[in-house]
């Protein structure tokens, strides 16, 4: 079995075959919009009429207006009236059709009730719109030698177009009408000529589009740019500024972790401040056996007179809240003070890690012992200058004592004497007090060395 090549022209469904039709149709539509319209270039044409008289008219789409004078630089196109006597004249009320479906519907409307052959058939069409959306056809038939019979009446050739004006039409300069025009004869010249100028005008519109559309987004263009060049700016400076930007990241973490500790250390208590506060709030006969911290808790035993008046004591100090005794205090049989144990909560911004001098603390100065100072003495009395030693009799400084005639220890003074001597020494004078000056008279005299022993002559004479 031989399978057989399709030729369906579908798509999903969709007619590809009809797409031309479809994209004139469009295109049909869209030259007869108004703005569309408003954009076809008028064609100038001479129109013989029924009394032999020629006048000028000007065509834009399929409206026409009389004028004096052909626009100058034109070639009118030749024209025709025939009379309403020549044709046989119909009137169609069809719904909104497409321009190809309303030719066809008038085409088979024509072959129904046209009383000529087809070859000898000359109609001609003009649509307007009819009541409630639908649309009137104002339809009109002849035959071809009749339309041969008023172009020879005319005195025109075959080329000239046909046209059959409405029955009270107004022939005057600023009226128009929509004259009916039988197909087949000069209609098809006037046509190209309206597409070619509209065409042109279409080309202007959307020159003028484009350049309209190259000034809006020529500054966009250069933003565009700028923006990609500050883009690629920003990258260079980013990659140049990495390393930093990391030590700032770490920095930031380090900061954020930091917060973090102090935020927790915010929270956690002291044991310095703590002791400290319970030193200032205990009484000297009372005594703490365990100190247990919690978060801000504080919970404490110990012994002391009166257990309730330590409780009272610690709840006025500053930052402290909640103090309460956990148990009840007791006194064991022949103990003279009770067993408490008591629980407070202590405010860490007082008492925590970092702990800010509170409000009116002052530190307990260190009591150190005093000094005791020596006792001035009396001064001296002044000698008369007779009894003063004169500088003469002074030992020489020069004068010194050579080594080997010094005396042994054994000859020096003995430690009586030393004692005497350092006994006789004046006391440092004490701070604030002028020194004492001592005569030199009265002053210990310093131990005579004794002189060294006589050699012996004998010997020395026999040495």
């Amino acid at each position: 079995m031989v399978a057989q090549p399709s030729h369906d022209n579908r798509l999903f469904g969709i007619d590809l075959s009809a797409w031309p039709g479809q994209w004139r149709a469009a295109w049909q539509w869209l030259l007869a919009t108004p703005w569309a319209r408003a954009l076809a270039p008028t064609v100038s044409v001479r129109l013989s009429g029924l009394d032999g008289r020629r006048t000028q008219w000007l065509m834009r789409g399929e409206l026409a207006q009389p004028v004096i004078l052909a626009p100058p630089g034109t070639h009118p196109l030749p024209a025709v009236e025939i009379s309403h006597d020549d044709v046989l004249e119909r009137h169609l009320a069809l719904p909104g059709l497409s321009a190809a479906d309303l030719d066809q519907a008038v085409r088979l409307e024509v072959q129904s009730c046209s009383p000529f052959t087809p070859e000898q058939t000359v109609f001609g069409y003009r649509v307007s719109e009819g009541e409630g959306g639908a649309q009137r056809v104002d339809l009109a038939i002849t035959s071809r030698v009749q339309c041969e019979a008023v172009l020879a009446r005319a005195g025109v050739d075959a080329q000239s177009e046909i046209w059959l004006l409405p029955p009270h039409a107004a022939r005057t300069l600023s009226s128009t009408c929509q004259p009916l025009v039988l197909r087949g004869w000069g209609e098809a010249a006037r046509a190209r000529a309206s597409a070619r100028g509209q065409r042109v005008a279409l080309g202007w519109l959307v020159l003028a589009l484009v350049l309209l559309a190259a000034l809006l987004a020529t500054p966009v263009a250069f933003e565009r740019l700028r923006a990609k060049q500050a883009q690629s700016a920003l990258d260079a400076l980013q990659k140049q500024a990495a390393p930093q930007i990391a030590q700032r990241e770490t920095l930031t973490r380090s900061s954020q972790t930091l917060r973090a500790a102090g935020a927790i250390a915010a929270q956690r208590l002291t044991l310095s401040p703590v002791l400290d506060l319970l030193t200032r709030s205990l009484p000297d006969s009372a005594w703490l056996t365990s100190i247990r911290i919690d978060g801000d808790k504080v919970a404490i035993t110990g012994l002391a007179d009166d257990a309730t008046a330590l409780v009272t004591a610690l709840a006025a100090k500053p930052g402290v809240s909640g103090a309460r005794q956990s148990s009840p205090a007791t006194r064991g049989a022949g103990e003279p003070k009770e067993r408490f144990s008591i629980e407070l909560h202590v405010d860490p911004g007082r008492y925590g890690l970092t702990l800010p001098a509170p409000p009116g603390y002052v530190p307990t100065p260190v009591q150190k012992p005093a000094r005791t100072r020596a006792p001035a003495l009396p001064a001296a009395p002044a000698l008369p200058a007779s009894a003063q030693t004169p500088a003469s009799a002074q030992a020489p400084a020069s004068a010194q004592v050579p080594v080997s005639a010094q005396a042994p220890a054994s000859a020096q003074a003995p430690a009586s004497a030393q004692a005497s001597a350092s006994a006789a020494q004046v006391p440092a004078p004490a701070r604030g007090h002028a020194p004492v000056r001592v005569p030199a008279s009265a002053q210990t005299p310093a131990p005579t060395p004794a002189p060294p022993p006589a050699a012996d002559t004998d010997s020395e004479a026999s040495s």
